[in-house]
């Protein structure tokens, strides 16, 4: 049988307002209080202690020129995140621009950094220590990824940069038993200036450098007119194996990859 199974019978619906959250990362979890930047302005969303829901502006009469102020296309690039330790919310609304609302005592202030940093995302570390339990602002510059962590009122950078890296599947062709020897590789980036990233090939499942079957680091050096949107670059590339995979990494330059073709060929004896 099926006893004690649960039937919904009735359902009700409370409409907090005509507001419109500006994006899925515009909505942001303070521990059982959600806050959401909308289209008319910046609202905590709670229980109202009488069993509904309430949405309760904390910008209006305050924030409501600041935001006027922010471009059309601001709401995508909103992410917003929580410090639960210190009751802090962090709002990245622009590149290099972040909105602060401390709730202790009820302040709003704005994080500038350079231009040359770009905002990825503020966020809590809640895996740290909890020495280290700190906001965090992961940030680009020049390419390179690194982090901002909160000491006392300022943001010091800590991070130690990071070269974006790629490593492709293996490539076996028609039969993982014979020998492929490679002649040329074409590669495919986005035409951006002094674009370029450092590239070797794997042969033969090797794992390290010391079996031999690795080709020598090299930049995939890109020298096109600016008339053009996707740059090809062609490399000779020396060695052979039953397999082949591909190990790109960023040398501190822009490096938007595309693509590659690799233009090789199969022994014909095992």
């Amino acid at each position: 049988g099926r006893d004690s199974i649960f039937t919904a019978t009735d359902y009700g619906q409370n409409k907090l307002g005509t507001q419109i959250i500006l994006g899925r990362n515009a909505l942001v979890d303070m521990g059982g209080t959600l806050l959401a930047w909308t289209t008319t302005g910046i609202y905590t969303i709670g229980s109202n202690g009488s069993n509904g829901i309430t949405a309760t502006s904390i910008t209006q009469g305050i924030l409501e020129n600041f935001l006027k102020t922010l471009p059309v296309t601001y709401n995508e690039r909103i992410n917003m995140s929580f410090d639960p330790r210190d009751k802090i919310a962090y709002m990245n609304y622009d590149t290099n621009k972040v909105l602060v609302i401390d709730f202790q005592i009820g302040s709003f202030y704005k994080l500038e950094f350079s231009t040359a940093h770009k905002i990825v995302v503020p966020y809590f570390d809640e895996f740290a220590t909890t020495a280290d339990k700190r906001q965090k602002l992961l940030t680009i510059k020049a390419d390179k990824l690194d982090y901002y962590a909160q000491t006392g009122t300022t943001y010091v950078e800590e991070g130690t940069p990071i070269y974006a890296r790629l490593e492709s599947g293996l490539t076996i062709g028609a039969d993982a038993a014979r020998d492929k020897q490679l002649n040329y590789m074409y590669m495919f980036m986005q035409n951006i200036p002094d674009s370029t990233a450092t590239l070797q090939v794997k042969f033969d499942f090797s794992t390290t450098m010391d079996a031999g079957k690795w080709s020598q680091p090299e930049e995939t050096f890109l020298a096109k007119s600016p008339d053009f949107e996707v740059a090809r670059s062609k490399k000779r590339i020396r060695g052979w194996g039953r397999a082949m995979s591909l190990k790109l990494e960023t040398t501190g330059k822009p490096a938007t990859i595309l693509g590659w073709t690799l233009d090789m060929d199969a022994n014909q004896q095992d």
